[in-house]
C-alpha cells in the first residue's frame, strides 16, 4: 500500500470576509403586545 502524507498546511488566520449582521429593533409596546398574547394563549 502507497504511504499517504498526512502533514497538515498552515491556517490562515482572519482569512475570510467578515460578515455584517443587521441589527432588528423593537418597540418595548410591541413585545409586551406580544406577550400579553402569548399568556393569553396559554391561559386558554
Amino acid at each position: 500500500m502507497k504511504e499517504r502524507n498526512l502533514d497538515l498546511a498552515a491556517r490562515n488566520e482572519e482569512s475570510r470576509e467578515k460578515c455584517h449582521t443587521q441589527v432588528v429593533r423593537f418597540e418595548l409596546d410591541e413585545i409586551m403586545g406580544h406577550f400579553a398574547e402569548t399568556l393569553q394563549a396559554i391561559k386558554a
